[in-house]
């Protein structure tokens, strides 16, 4: 998978004037009749100069922490089967992650969802599917040049204020879409926090936040 945040910056400087959104739910039933797609996490470090690296390993205990997690609350979560998206797709639902972190509450009903990820979602038998996108960094001890750069990148995207003492990130947002009516059903969102993604504990916690589980 490309590098994510890269594409997260972009969209969030182009999308600075929308404010964010917590949660969104159309009332449509989906419990124990939706495709859980494997989780995406983009995981990245804050080098000098405020430089912001990708880092896959990162990303991918991030991945395997929630998806565990997912599994062991499954009688919670009520999903029917899991699926991993292809490499393409997981670009298309980090794009479409991003869009709904900074859209208006008001908007997310009339938001048209990928299609490939809509295809994707009913080739598997399901209308229904949940797509669960990660997002954070790490801030090495010292390293605070350059912050106020990071703090205007993390509030266009979170709608959250960063303080230069802020030096870890961890945000779980997950977004159910009917793959028939190509569009969003619910919207689930926690973080962001300051707290370091690369702690299992923390990208549970964060998780389970999100879909209002108890530890």
């Amino acid at each position: 998978m490309k590098h994510i945040l890269i594409l997260l910056i972009i969209i969030s400087i182009l999308a600075s004037s929308c404010a964010t959104i917590g949660r969104y739910e159309s009332g449509i039933s989906y419990s124990n009749n939706y495709l859980l797609i494997s989780p995406i996490f983009d995981a990245g470090v804050i080098e000098r100069a405020n430089s912001l690296r990708y880092d896959s390993t990162l990303s991918s205990l991030a991945e395997n922490t929630i998806m565990e997690a997912a599994f062991s609350h499954s009688s919670i979560m009520q999903f029917s089967d899991t699926a991993t998206a292809p490499e393409h797709l997981k670009l298309q639902i980090a794009h479409l992650a991003n869009i709904v972190a900074i859209a208006k509450t008001q908007t997310i009903s009339g938001m048209t969802t990928p299609q490939e990820v809509d295809d994707f979602i009913a080739e598997h038998g399901y209308r229904y599917g949940m797509v669960i996108f990660g997002t954070g960094f790490v801030r090495p001890v010292g390293n605070t040049i350059g912050w106020m750069s990071l703090a205007v990148f993390t509030g266009v995207l979170t709608g959250v204020s960063v303080y230069p003492n802020m030096n870890n990130l961890c945000k779980v947002d997950a977004i159910v879409i009917d793959a028939y009516e190509h569009r969003i059903i619910s919207v689930k969102t926690s973080g962001p926090h300051d707290r370091n993604p690369s702690k299992r504990e923390v990208v549970e916690q964060t998780f389970l936040k999100t879909l209002k589980i108890r530890h």
